[in-house]
């Protein structure tokens, strides 16, 4: 009656793998605005765009070093115009 689901400890692992590449590579609109204020300036310290995005200075860094991870951020470039 009831189907049997064999546990395979690989495929769970590879499954984890996969959820943290998805995660780590999903963008919402707290990352587009911390990504507009980076785009304006990458000088911004973590407090000043914690402060204007009313974020705690925690969640800015963490976001942040996802995005670096994820490939999202590459480079901190100032361009003069």
């Amino acid at each position: 009656m009831y189907n049997k689901i064999k546990y395979n400890k690989s495929n769970v692992q590879k499954n984890k793998k996969v959820d943290k590449q998805i995660e780590q590579t999903l963008v919402d609109e707290i990352d587009k605005k911390i990504l507009k204020k980076l785009l304006t300036d990458s000088r911004f310290s973590y407090r000043q765009i914690a402060r204007e995005l009313k974020l705690s200075v925690g969640t800015v860094l963490k976001r942040i070093k996802r995005l670096e991870k994820g490939g999202i951020i590459k480079l901190y470039d100032n361009f003069k115009s």
